[in-house]
């Protein structure tokens, strides 16, 4: 018996499909497009299925989240020891580094959140993951404006545009990569409230200007993060996505230091320069 897909003019009807005159071409397209979603759909069911068991899920995650976490243990300790994460925490870092370190995330963040937005259309498992408040890149173009900084004047440093190259690549290759992308994006933002608060004694900003990134859920940060757990636990990924995911967490993290490796040069560099 033909399948839905082959289904046509001239070959055997699929199964349920009523070769009368008026209706054979109707019917036969729809099994077409049946057939032609056949993939998306397979794929789409699995986690569906998984999703299914999500509101039985214990509050405390040991799956995924916890294999990208111990991927990324030495990583992430070298990336928060960074001088410019820890003088960030304490609200010690200078006006000129933070608007730099927001600079350089805009490119990041912009170069994610465009690959994740026309992904998550095609790739089930992004769709089922990947919500629209985890899209930062409005929230530092804000921030940016606080500080008097157009987008118009930004440019990627040698170390950012590396990260975003990567992050490019992997969109074509693997593309679920992108999501230990952005558990170490989101991961982030625990303890940004902190930070938020000790950022606008620092520069003297309005409440609630200047800090969007840092600080992007307020109160519902904890429930956010419970969400994004949740939702990557639930999608039941294979043993080798996550293996993908977990490279692509721990390649972030070293990117990022990079980065930040690469603003300290240029602001030392700034300040021994002569004033003309």
């Amino acid at each position: 018996m033909a399948s839905a897909r082959s289904t046509g003019v001239g070959s055997a009807p699929a199964r349920g499909v009523h070769v009368h005159v008026g209706t054979r071409l109707v019917r036969s397209g729809r099994a077409r497009r049946r057939g032609n979603a056949a993939a998306v759909g397979a794929e789409t069911c699995r986690v569906a299925s998984n999703l299914k068991t999500r509101r039985h899920m214990r509050p405390i995650i040991d799956g995924v989240m916890r294999q990208l976490a111990g991927a990324t243990v030495e990583p992430q300790r070298i990336l928060k020891l960074h001088p410019i994460s820890r003088d960030l925490a304490a609200g010690l870092l200078s006006r000129s580094t933070y608007v730099a370190w927001l600079s350089q995330l805009f490119f990041v963040h912009r170069a994610l959140e465009w690959h994740l937005g026309r992904l998550r259309a095609v790739v089930p498992a992004l769709g089922f993951v990947v919500r629209d408040h985890y899209f930062h890149t409005p929230a530092i173009a804000s921030d940016l404006a606080c500080f008097g900084v157009g987008l118009q004047r930004l440019t990627p440093l040698a170390s950012t545009s590396v990260l975003v190259e990567m992050i490019d690549g992997l969109a074509v290759r693997a593309p679920l990569s992108l999501l230990g992308i952005a558990y170490v994006l989101e991961d982030a933002k625990n303890g940004g409230r902190q930070m938020a608060k000790r950022a606008r004694l620092a520069y003297r900003l309005p409440p609630g200007q200047g800090v969007q990134f840092l600080d992007p859920y307020g109160e519902a940060q904890r429930q956010r993060w419970l969400d994004f757990k949740i939702d990557m636990e639930a999608t039941g990924f294979e043993s080798a996505e996550v293996k993908v995911m977990a490279d692509a967490a721990s390649m972030m993290c070293k990117g990022m230091t990079h980065v930040l490796d690469e603003i300290t040069a240029v602001e030392r560099v700034t300040r021994r320069a002569p004033a003309v």
